[in-house]
């Protein structure tokens, strides 16, 4: 006999979400950043959290006075609902240039 186990499709989608951190940041003020996105994503069930600093670079124009910014990536599986959380308390923060989520 053959048990055949039937699994739910998963309605969590693989995202990709860039972000600009203001460059005059300290290392413990972007690591707080981090750390906070990370906790967010984790406490709301994301699955396959990779970040990646890419580093500071000049942007191709001025935002809110700023030529550089530190670039981030967050790529993570999740439902819709996460990516609305992430974007509002990246919204909110004082230290972030500019933010975008793909779906990959």
């Amino acid at each position: 006999m053959q048990i055949i186990t039937l699994q739910k499709p998963s309605k969590q989608i693989t995202y990709r979400t860039t972000y600009i951190l203001k460059p005059n940041l300290t290392e413990e003020e972007i690591t707080k950043e981090v750390e906070d996105y990370q906790k967010l994503l984790l406490d709301n069930a994301a699955e396959d959290i990779i970040i990646e600093n890419t580093g500071k670079c000049r942007l191709a124009y001025f935002i809110n006075k700023q030529s550089d910014g530190i670039y981030f990536q967050i790529t993570y599986r999740g439902t819709n609902n996460l990516v609305n959380l992430l974007q509002r308390k990246m919204r909110l923060s004082t230290n972030m240039l500019r933010y975008q989520t793909f779906k990959i």
